[in-house]
């Protein structure tokens, strides 16, 4: 073989590796581009999608309190929202109709402002009504309230100014009207001493109901040495001596002493707690 025709076969095999190459080359490009294509619709996509994804939250967040505030325009016109039953439960003096009274809450009220101005019909209801001690609204159905309240004691009746009153647990006064006086405790001797019969009344008041239930009669009767004494007449023949600014405390003491009394007499509670019969009090 001579030279020339080893040239033409190397030339031959250059040019099938350079078209081979020029192919692989092609090859890639296509590849590239299409990736390229392939890339750009992707995030072309993602682009719309999180378009979609902004523009369905901006009209979400128009609709949904529009929506909010058209159903809450149309509860308050609607019957639904207006109260139909009305429960007062915790009352013991007190009627159910006093207590709603009182408290300015009825029948065909709007339920929401009932419940969004407690603090409101509590003040309303105790300046109305002194033997109101609290009072609560609660939502026991759609349409449906209960009142729950609790109350001062009436703890007797006392002449004020010249006509009976009754007295409450928390000092302050109302009229007797349909309640029988004979039997309530008498209160005596609190004439121009208003502080000392409110504070007497507020003891009183906060004792447990079955020492409350013993007692009769109570008198303001100061002494020299004690102007804040006070003498409770029990409906067990006793008499109880006491200052009216540690009654609650001491009257607490008189079940367990009036039990060992073997005879009625005189139960001291002013400055200790010690008992005599009234054979053997000093005249």
């Amino acid at each position: 073989m001579n030279s020339d025709e080893k040239s033409n076969q190397e030339h031959q095999r250059y040019a099938r590796r350079l078209a081979k190459l020029e192919a692989q080359s092609a090859m890639a490009f296509d590849r590239r581009r299409r990736y390229q294509k392939q890339g750009i619709g992707s995030r072309v996509k993602g682009i719309k999608h999180a378009q979609q994804i902004s523009n369905t939250r901006r009209v979400l967040s128009v609709l949904i309190p529009f929506v909010i505030i058209l159903l809450l325009a149309l509860y308050i016109v609607s019957p639904l929202s207006k109260i139909t039953s009305i429960q007062v439960t915790g009352n013991q003096d007190l009627t159910a109709a006093k207590v709603e009274s009182a408290a300015q809450i009825k029948k065909g009220a709007l339920i929401w402002r009932v419940l969004s101005q407690q603090k409101k019909l509590e003040q309303t209801a105790k300046k109305a009504n002194p033997q109101i001690k609290s009072l609560k609204v609660s939502l026991t159905d759609p349409q449906s309230i209960r009142i729950k309240v609790t109350e001062y004691p009436i703890i007797g009746v006392i002449e004020h100014n010249g006509v009976n009153q009754l007295l409450i647990g928390n000092g302050r006064l109302s009229p007797v009207k349909n309640h029988s006086i004979s039997n309530f405790v008498r209160y005596a001797g609190f004439e121009h001493h208003e502080k000392i019969m409110q504070q007497t009344a507020r003891q009183i008041g906060s004792l447990p109901s079955a020492i409350r239930a013993g007692i009769s009669e109570v008198t303001f009767a100061p002494t020299t040495s004690d102007a804040k004494r006070l003498r409770i007449y029990m409906n067990d023949g006793n008499e109880i001596l006491v200052r009216s600014d540690n009654l609650n405390q001491k009257m607490r003491y008189y079940p367990s002493i009036a039990s060992k009394m073997k005879e009625n007499g005189v139960v001291d509670l002013q400055y200790g707690a010690f008992s005599y019969s009234y054979d053997n009090q000093d005249e």
